[in-house]
């Protein structure tokens, strides 16, 4: 089971507030970004529009998000993250952290380090070619 799924599970029973993932990362992106369209969040989150409203009817039957409709169109409608959507957040994000903690304080500082400098070359990588004095490396 991955991070995120575990930290939605826990808040699940210390909230008793049942998020899935994709709802947990439309959360973050209203936390990150502030108030969106539906539209936005659709090409944020690379889903279609009905999937959104979806996605946003259920958060908003529990409380984690308010929507409403736009004047100029009354077809769109903005949604904006609530206390308790922020909560939400701000807990699953406390869990994600003390598990990565509790598993990098498993490793010995040698291997911390390994796991650094792994990561960087990996994200160097994600990155693609860099252009340096004129080579593409």
């Amino acid at each position: 089971m991955g991070l995120t799924a575990i930290a939605l599970a826990s808040v699940e029973h210390q909230r008793g507030i049942r998020v899935t993932v994709p709802e947990y990362r439309t959360l973050v992106l209203l936390a990150t970004h502030g108030e969106r369209i539906a539209s936005e969040l659709a090409a944020d989150l690379g889903v279609t529009r009905p999937a959104v409203t979806r996605i946003v009817s259920s958060l908003a039957s529990g409380g984690l998000v308010s929507r409403r409709r736009m004047e100029a169109d009354r077809r769109q409608f903005r949604v904006t993250l609530t206390h308790a959507g922020r909560q939400v957040v701000d807990s699953a994000t406390g869990e994600r952290e003390r598990q990565l903690r509790t598993a990098l304080g498993a490793l010995s500082p040698a291997q911390r380090r390994g796991l650094l400098r792994a990561l960087t070359q990996f994200h160097g990588a994600l990155a693609g070619p860099s252009i340096d004095s004129g080579r593409v490396s």
